[in-house]
């Protein structure tokens, strides 16, 4: 389980909208416009 960074939702990786990777560490999204989320 990981948690959105931007709503900080609890979420599954299987319920996950997206998922990135950034300097090794899974982040989960909820929503489908994750790739505007700024690190």
């Amino acid at each position: 389980m990981g948690k959105d960074p931007v709503c900080g939702m609890d979420i599954e990786e299987k319920d996950s909208a997206g998922i990135s990777v950034h300097k090794g560490e899974k982040y989960y999204f909820c929503w489908l416009d994750f790739h505007s989320f700024k690190f």
